[in-house]
Protein backbone atom coordinates (compact mmCIF):
# COMPACT_ATOMS: atom_id res chain seq x y z
CA UNK A 1 0.00 0.00 0.00
CA UNK A 2 1.36 3.02 -0.77
CA UNK A 3 1.50 6.72 1.33
CA UNK A 4 -1.69 7.92 -0.40
CA UNK A 5 -3.94 5.30 0.60
CA UNK A 6 -2.07 5.34 3.93
CA UNK A 7 -3.41 8.85 4.86
CA UNK A 8 -6.72 8.18 2.89
CA UNK A 9 -7.51 5.56 4.56
CA UNK A 10 -6.50 7.34 7.81
CA UNK A 11 -8.25 10.34 7.11
CA UNK A 12 -11.27 8.00 6.35
CA UNK A 13 -10.96 6.63 9.59
CA UNK A 14 -10.74 10.13 11.30
CA UNK A 15 -13.57 11.58 9.43
CA UNK A 16 -15.77 7.92 10.32
CA UNK A 17 -14.16 8.62 14.12
CA UNK A 18 -15.83 11.82 14.02
CA UNK A 19 -19.04 10.59 12.23
CA UNK A 20 -19.47 8.21 15.18
CA UNK A 21 -19.51 5.73 12.85
CA UNK A 22 -16.98 3.76 14.95
CA UNK A 23 -15.43 4.24 18.55
CA UNK A 24 -11.78 4.11 17.89
CA UNK A 25 -9.49 4.61 14.85
CA UNK A 26 -7.45 2.16 14.08
CA UNK A 27 -3.41 2.39 14.74
CA UNK A 28 -1.91 2.38 11.26
CA UNK A 29 0.84 0.28 11.39
CA UNK A 30 2.38 1.28 7.89
CA UNK A 31 2.87 4.20 8.82
CA UNK A 32 5.78 6.39 7.00
CA UNK A 33 8.40 7.61 9.52
CA UNK A 34 9.07 10.64 7.72
CA UNK A 35 8.33 13.67 10.18
CA UNK A 36 5.85 15.36 8.02
CA UNK A 37 3.24 12.02 8.37
CA UNK A 38 4.52 11.61 12.10
CA UNK A 39 3.42 15.42 12.13
CA UNK A 40 0.52 14.51 10.42
CA UNK A 41 -0.72 11.39 12.23
CA UNK A 42 0.07 13.19 15.43
CA UNK A 43 -2.46 16.15 14.87
CA UNK A 44 -5.05 13.39 13.90
CA UNK A 45 -4.36 11.48 17.28
CA UNK A 46 -4.54 15.07 19.24
CA UNK A 47 -7.90 15.77 17.18
CA UNK A 48 -9.30 12.40 17.48
CA UNK A 49 -8.61 12.58 21.37
CA UNK A 50 -9.94 16.03 21.89
CA UNK A 51 -12.72 15.04 20.31
CA UNK A 52 -13.19 11.92 22.24
CA UNK A 53 -12.93 13.69 25.20
CA UNK A 54 -15.56 16.44 24.06
CA UNK A 55 -17.40 13.88 22.88
CA UNK A 56 -17.16 11.63 26.58
CA UNK A 57 -18.25 15.20 27.78
CA UNK A 58 -21.28 15.46 25.90
CA UNK A 59 -22.17 12.42 26.67
CA UNK A 60 -22.34 12.75 29.95
CA UNK A 61 -23.98 16.00 30.02
CA UNK A 62 -26.61 14.47 27.51
CA UNK A 63 -26.97 11.27 30.27
CA UNK A 64 -27.32 14.21 32.95
CA UNK A 65 -29.67 16.33 30.64
CA UNK A 66 -31.56 12.75 29.80
CA UNK A 67 -31.69 12.56 33.65
CA UNK A 68 -32.67 15.38 34.21
CA UNK A 69 -35.35 15.67 31.70
CA UNK A 70 -36.56 12.57 33.46
CA UNK A 71 -37.31 13.91 36.35
CA UNK A 72 -38.80 17.02 34.93
CA UNK A 73 -41.30 14.47 33.48
CA UNK A 74 -41.42 13.15 36.95
CA UNK A 75 -42.35 17.02 38.48
CA UNK A 76 -38.76 17.53 39.90
CA UNK A 77 -36.35 19.91 39.19
CA UNK A 78 -32.78 19.24 39.01
CA UNK A 79 -30.51 21.50 37.87
CA UNK A 80 -27.31 20.27 35.67
CA UNK A 81 -23.64 21.38 36.82
CA UNK A 82 -21.77 22.03 34.12
CA UNK A 83 -17.78 24.26 33.37
CA UNK A 84 -18.18 27.93 32.91
CA UNK A 85 -15.96 27.60 30.08
CA UNK A 86 -17.77 25.16 28.34
CA UNK A 87 -19.32 26.64 25.21
CA UNK A 88 -20.21 23.34 23.07
CA UNK A 89 -24.16 23.37 21.96
CA UNK A 90 -24.65 20.93 25.01
CA UNK A 91 -23.63 23.37 27.83
CA UNK A 92 -26.00 26.05 26.18
CA UNK A 93 -28.73 23.43 25.93
CA UNK A 94 -27.75 22.66 29.38
CA UNK A 95 -27.74 26.36 30.25
CA UNK A 96 -31.27 27.13 28.69
CA UNK A 97 -32.43 23.53 30.48
CA UNK A 98 -31.11 25.09 34.09
CA UNK A 99 -32.88 28.55 33.29
CA UNK A 100 -35.93 27.15 32.70
CA UNK A 101 -35.25 24.51 35.58
CA UNK A 102 -34.35 28.20 37.60
CA UNK A 103 -37.97 29.74 35.97
CA UNK A 104 -40.01 26.80 36.92
CA UNK A 105 -38.69 26.38 40.57
CA UNK A 106 -39.45 30.64 40.93
CA UNK A 107 -42.92 29.91 39.63
CA UNK A 108 -43.76 26.83 41.50
CA UNK A 109 -42.28 28.05 44.51
CA UNK A 110 -45.02 31.42 44.26
CA UNK A 111 -47.78 29.12 43.06
CA UNK A 112 -47.01 26.90 46.68
CA UNK A 113 -46.43 30.30 48.79
CA UNK A 114 -49.62 31.24 47.03
CA UNK A 115 -51.70 28.05 47.80
CA UNK A 116 -50.28 28.53 51.63
CA UNK A 117 -51.35 31.95 51.57
CA UNK A 118 -54.79 30.77 50.10
CA UNK A 119 -55.27 27.91 52.87
CA UNK A 120 -54.43 30.99 55.41
CA UNK A 121 -57.50 33.19 53.60
CA UNK A 122 -54.54 35.15 51.95
CA UNK A 123 -55.73 36.25 48.16
CA UNK A 124 -53.02 39.34 48.32
CA UNK A 125 -50.22 37.45 46.64
CA UNK A 126 -49.05 37.62 42.81
CA UNK A 127 -47.05 34.84 40.87
CA UNK A 128 -44.23 36.80 39.46
CA UNK A 129 -44.03 36.73 35.92
CA UNK A 130 -40.77 36.27 35.24
CA UNK A 131 -39.04 36.07 32.14
CA UNK A 132 -41.99 33.89 30.84
CA UNK A 133 -43.90 34.12 27.39
CA UNK A 134 -46.50 32.05 25.42
CA UNK A 135 -48.20 29.65 27.51
CA UNK A 136 -46.60 29.48 30.42
CA UNK A 137 -46.72 33.19 30.73
CA UNK A 138 -50.61 33.28 30.02
CA UNK A 139 -50.89 30.49 32.70
CA UNK A 140 -49.12 32.90 35.37
CA UNK A 141 -51.59 35.60 34.02
CA UNK A 142 -54.46 32.96 34.33
CA UNK A 143 -53.22 32.39 38.16
CA UNK A 144 -52.96 35.64 38.79
CA UNK A 145 -56.17 36.72 37.05
CA UNK A 146 -58.09 33.78 39.16
CA UNK A 147 -56.49 34.99 42.72
CA UNK A 148 -57.75 38.31 41.13
CA UNK A 149 -61.20 37.25 40.24
CA UNK A 150 -61.22 35.79 43.72
CA UNK A 151 -60.46 39.49 44.98
CA UNK A 152 -62.90 40.80 43.38
CA UNK A 153 -65.43 38.36 44.54
CA UNK A 154 -64.09 38.67 47.98
CA UNK A 155 -64.64 42.41 47.45
CA UNK A 156 -67.97 41.84 46.11
CA UNK A 157 -69.50 39.37 48.92
CA UNK A 158 -68.07 41.84 51.50
CA UNK A 159 -70.24 44.93 49.81
CA UNK A 160 -73.17 42.53 49.47
CA UNK A 161 -71.94 40.95 53.33
CA UNK A 162 -72.43 44.69 54.24
CA UNK A 163 -75.42 45.32 52.54
CA UNK A 164 -77.44 42.47 53.39
CA UNK A 165 -76.31 43.04 57.06
CA UNK A 166 -77.66 46.60 56.79
CA UNK A 167 -81.11 45.26 54.86
CA UNK A 168 -81.34 42.74 57.18
CA UNK A 169 -81.03 45.19 60.22
CA UNK A 170 -83.23 47.83 58.24
CA UNK A 171 -85.66 44.75 57.68
CA UNK A 172 -85.40 43.84 61.58
CA UNK A 173 -86.09 47.66 62.82
CA UNK A 174 -89.08 47.46 59.97
CA UNK A 175 -91.08 44.55 61.66
CA UNK A 176 -90.97 45.47 64.90
CA UNK A 177 -92.04 48.99 63.97
CA UNK A 178 -94.64 46.48 62.07
CA UNK A 179 -95.27 44.29 64.99
CA UNK A 180 -95.81 47.26 67.44
CA UNK A 181 -97.77 49.46 64.95
CA UNK A 182 -99.94 46.21 64.62
CA UNK A 183 -100.04 45.21 68.43
CA UNK A 184 -101.26 49.15 68.71
CA UNK A 185 -103.85 48.88 65.96
CA UNK A 186 -104.85 45.79 67.35
CA UNK A 187 -105.26 47.90 70.73
CA UNK A 188 -107.52 50.27 69.02
CA UNK A 189 -109.28 47.71 67.22
CA UNK A 190 -109.99 46.34 69.93
CA UNK A 191 -111.46 49.56 72.12
CA UNK A 192 -112.84 50.69 69.14
CA UNK A 193 -115.26 47.89 68.84
CA UNK A 194 -115.75 48.31 72.30
CA UNK A 195 -117.12 51.33 71.95
CA UNK A 196 -118.73 50.66 68.34
CA UNK A 197 -120.46 47.47 70.82
CA UNK A 198 -121.54 50.25 73.32
CA UNK A 199 -122.76 52.53 70.23
CA UNK A 200 -124.53 49.79 68.49
CA UNK A 201 -126.60 48.69 71.97
CA UNK A 202 -127.35 52.82 72.42
CA UNK A 203 -128.51 52.54 68.73
CA UNK A 204 -130.54 49.37 69.36
CA UNK A 205 -132.14 51.29 72.24
CA UNK A 206 -132.66 54.14 70.50
CA UNK A 207 -134.48 52.05 67.74
CA UNK A 208 -136.58 50.43 70.35
CA UNK A 209 -137.32 53.70 72.23
CA UNK A 210 -138.46 55.12 68.56
CA UNK A 211 -140.65 52.06 68.20
CA UNK A 212 -141.73 52.88 71.71
CA UNK A 213 -142.18 56.51 71.11
CA UNK A 214 -143.91 55.85 67.31
CA UNK A 215 -146.61 53.86 69.08
CA UNK A 216 -147.41 56.33 71.48
CA UNK A 217 -147.60 59.09 69.18
CA UNK A 218 -150.01 56.82 67.56
CA UNK A 219 -152.41 55.96 70.42
CA UNK A 220 -152.23 59.69 70.87
CA UNK A 221 -152.88 60.37 68.01
CA UNK A 222 -155.73 58.27 68.12
CA UNK A 223 -157.11 59.68 71.26
CA UNK A 224 -156.86 62.82 69.86
CA UNK A 225 -158.88 61.62 67.17
CA UNK A 226 -161.27 60.17 69.12
CA UNK A 227 -161.49 63.18 71.85
CA UNK A 228 -161.76 65.73 68.09
CA UNK A 229 -164.75 63.37 67.96
CA UNK A 230 -166.51 63.31 71.12
CA UNK A 231 -165.62 67.28 70.79
CA UNK A 232 -167.57 67.68 67.79
CA UNK A 233 -170.48 65.48 69.52
CA UNK A 234 -170.34 67.22 72.36
CA UNK A 235 -170.66 70.61 70.28
CA UNK A 236 -173.68 68.78 68.60
CA UNK A 237 -175.26 67.59 71.76
CA UNK A 238 -174.78 71.23 73.30
CA UNK A 239 -176.04 73.17 70.21
CA UNK A 240 -178.93 70.56 70.61
CA UNK A 241 -179.08 71.79 74.50
CA UNK A 242 -179.16 75.12 73.13
CA UNK A 243 -181.87 75.08 70.70
CA UNK A 244 -183.85 73.04 73.28
CA UNK A 245 -183.18 75.79 75.68
CA UNK A 246 -184.61 78.38 73.06
CA UNK A 247 -188.20 76.49 73.02
CA UNK A 248 -188.15 76.30 76.18
CA UNK A 249 -187.42 79.55 76.83
CA UNK A 250 -189.97 80.43 74.04
CA UNK A 251 -192.82 78.19 76.15
CA UNK A 252 -191.92 79.64 79.21
CA UNK A 253 -192.90 83.29 77.37
CA UNK A 254 -196.04 81.76 76.58
CA UNK A 255 -196.36 80.36 80.10
CA UNK A 256 -195.75 83.86 81.59
CA UNK A 257 -198.21 84.83 79.53
CA UNK A 258 -201.12 82.41 80.14
CA UNK A 259 -199.96 83.31 84.06
CA UNK A 260 -200.25 86.83 83.51
CA UNK A 261 -203.85 86.32 81.94
CA UNK A 262 -204.73 84.04 84.43
CA UNK A 263 -203.75 86.45 87.14
CA UNK A 264 -206.30 89.03 85.33
CA UNK A 265 -209.08 86.67 85.05
CA UNK A 266 -208.43 85.75 88.54
CA UNK A 267 -208.69 89.35 89.70
CA UNK A 268 -211.88 89.58 87.42
CA UNK A 269 -213.25 86.70 89.11
CA UNK A 270 -212.64 87.50 92.34
CA UNK A 271 -213.70 91.52 92.22
CA UNK A 272 -217.13 89.80 90.33
CA UNK A 273 -217.63 87.68 93.19
CA UNK A 274 -217.58 90.13 95.85
CA UNK A 275 -219.73 91.90 93.96
CA UNK A 276 -221.91 88.89 93.88
CA UNK A 277 -221.88 88.91 97.79
CA UNK A 278 -222.69 85.44 99.76
CA UNK A 279 -223.56 83.75 96.51
CA UNK A 280 -219.84 84.64 94.94
CA UNK A 281 -218.09 83.64 97.93
CA UNK A 282 -217.16 80.11 96.95
CA UNK A 283 -216.13 81.53 93.49
CA UNK A 284 -214.45 83.85 95.41
CA UNK A 285 -211.97 81.20 97.16
CA UNK A 286 -211.61 79.67 93.55
CA UNK A 287 -210.66 82.80 92.12
CA UNK A 288 -207.81 83.47 94.74
CA UNK A 289 -206.50 80.39 94.16
CA UNK A 290 -206.15 80.47 90.74
CA UNK A 291 -204.85 83.81 91.34
CA UNK A 292 -202.26 82.43 93.96
CA UNK A 293 -202.18 79.47 91.20
CA UNK A 294 -201.18 81.78 89.02
CA UNK A 295 -198.21 84.05 90.98
CA UNK A 296 -196.85 80.91 91.61
CA UNK A 297 -197.34 79.48 87.90
CA UNK A 298 -195.15 82.89 86.77
CA UNK A 299 -192.85 82.31 89.25
CA UNK A 300 -191.54 78.74 88.34
CA UNK A 301 -191.73 80.42 84.77
CA UNK A 302 -189.46 83.37 85.57
CA UNK A 303 -187.09 80.66 88.02
CA UNK A 304 -186.89 78.22 84.93
CA UNK A 305 -186.87 81.23 82.22
CA UNK A 306 -183.95 81.98 84.90
CA UNK A 307 -182.41 78.54 84.84
CA UNK A 308 -182.87 78.48 80.74
CA UNK A 309 -181.16 81.90 80.10
CA UNK A 310 -178.29 80.66 82.10
CA UNK A 311 -178.41 77.05 80.60
CA UNK A 312 -178.20 79.24 77.14
CA UNK A 313 -175.18 81.13 78.29
CA UNK A 314 -173.60 78.10 79.46
CA UNK A 315 -173.98 76.23 76.47
CA UNK A 316 -172.86 79.14 74.23
CA UNK A 317 -169.81 79.35 76.54
CA UNK A 318 -169.51 75.21 76.14
CA UNK A 319 -169.81 75.47 72.23
CA UNK A 320 -167.08 77.99 72.24
CA UNK A 321 -164.93 76.31 74.71
CA UNK A 322 -165.60 72.89 72.79
CA UNK A 323 -165.12 74.54 69.16
CA UNK A 324 -161.66 75.35 71.11
CA UNK A 325 -160.70 72.12 72.15
CA UNK A 326 -161.96 70.71 68.70
CA UNK A 327 -158.95 73.30 67.48
CA UNK A 328 -156.44 72.42 69.71
CA UNK A 329 -157.57 68.64 69.27
CA UNK A 330 -156.80 69.69 65.89
CA UNK A 331 -153.59 71.60 66.34
CA UNK A 332 -152.52 68.36 68.61
CA UNK A 333 -153.75 65.96 65.75
CA UNK A 334 -151.09 68.32 63.48
CA UNK A 335 -148.43 67.71 66.01
CA UNK A 336 -148.76 64.43 67.00
CA UNK A 337 -148.27 63.63 63.17
CA UNK A 338 -145.51 65.45 62.89
CA UNK A 339 -143.84 63.97 65.85
CA UNK A 340 -145.07 60.52 64.34
CA UNK A 341 -142.98 61.73 61.01
CA UNK A 342 -139.77 62.47 62.70
CA UNK A 343 -140.07 59.43 65.06
CA UNK A 344 -140.47 57.62 61.58
CA UNK A 345 -137.66 59.58 60.31
CA UNK A 346 -135.86 58.63 63.71
CA UNK A 347 -136.48 55.44 63.64
CA UNK A 348 -135.46 55.11 59.94
CA UNK A 349 -131.88 56.65 60.30
CA UNK A 350 -131.49 54.32 63.34
CA UNK A 351 -132.17 51.61 61.06
CA UNK A 352 -129.59 52.68 58.68
CA UNK A 353 -127.30 53.42 61.38
CA UNK A 354 -127.50 49.86 62.64
CA UNK A 355 -126.95 49.25 59.38
CA UNK A 356 -123.89 51.45 58.96
CA UNK A 357 -122.60 50.02 62.20
CA UNK A 358 -123.56 46.77 61.18
CA UNK A 359 -120.78 47.26 58.26
CA UNK A 360 -118.51 48.97 60.98
CA UNK A 361 -118.48 46.02 62.94
CA UNK A 362 -118.02 43.76 59.95
CA UNK A 363 -114.59 45.89 58.89
CA UNK A 364 -113.10 46.06 61.84
CA UNK A 365 -113.48 42.05 62.19
CA UNK A 366 -111.55 41.83 58.60
CA UNK A 367 -109.14 44.74 59.93
CA UNK A 368 -108.65 42.38 63.28
CA UNK A 369 -107.95 39.60 60.77
CA UNK A 370 -105.78 41.38 58.56
CA UNK A 371 -103.89 42.95 61.80
CA UNK A 372 -103.60 39.44 62.92
CA UNK A 373 -102.02 38.41 60.13
CA UNK A 374 -100.05 41.24 60.10
CA UNK A 375 -98.88 40.59 62.88
CA UNK A 376 -98.12 36.72 62.37
CA UNK A 377 -96.34 37.88 58.99
CA UNK A 378 -94.03 40.37 61.12
CA UNK A 379 -93.20 38.06 63.51
CA UNK A 380 -92.28 35.73 60.17
CA UNK A 381 -90.21 38.38 58.69
CA UNK A 382 -88.64 39.46 62.09
CA UNK A 383 -87.60 35.12 62.53
CA UNK A 384 -86.68 35.37 58.58
CA UNK A 385 -84.61 38.71 59.23
CA UNK A 386 -82.48 37.27 62.19
CA UNK A 387 -81.99 34.88 60.22
CA UNK A 388 -80.65 36.95 57.24
CA UNK A 389 -79.07 38.99 60.05
CA UNK A 390 -76.68 36.05 60.92
CA UNK A 391 -75.88 34.89 57.75
CA UNK A 392 -74.81 38.37 56.81
CA UNK A 393 -72.73 38.46 59.83
CA UNK A 394 -71.51 34.75 59.11
CA UNK A 395 -70.54 35.88 55.71
CA UNK A 396 -68.55 38.93 56.96
CA UNK A 397 -67.20 37.38 59.48
CA UNK A 398 -65.97 34.56 56.74
CA UNK A 399 -65.32 37.04 54.47
CA UNK A 400 -62.80 39.50 56.96
CA UNK A 401 -60.98 36.43 57.98
CA UNK A 402 -59.42 36.14 54.59
CA UNK A 403 -56.60 38.50 53.19
CA UNK A 404 -57.72 39.99 50.13
CA UNK A 405 -57.73 43.80 48.04
CA UNK A 406 -60.64 45.85 48.45
CA UNK A 407 -62.36 47.27 45.55
CA UNK A 408 -64.18 50.31 45.23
Amino acid sequence: MDEFEIIKNLITDYNRYVCDEINEIPAVSALPKTAQYMELYTLLQKGAAAYKAKRNSDNIMFGQLGLGLFALQQGDFVKIHTEADNTSMVAEIIDYYNRFVNAMEKTTQDIRILSEAVKEGDFTFVVGEGAWQGDMLRLVEEINGLCAQINLMLSESHKNGLALFESAESLKHSTQSLSSASTQQATALNQTASSINELTQRVEDNTQSTITMSTIANEAKSSADNGTILAKNTVTAITEINSATKEIRDALKIIDTIASQTNILSLNAAIEATRAGNAGRGFAVVAVEVRKLAARSAEAAKTIRDLSEFAYDKSDDAIKISQEMIKGLDTLNTKINDTAKIVEQVAHSSNEQMTGITQINLAIRELEKVTQENSQIAEKTDSVAEDVSGLATQILNDVNAKKFFQTE
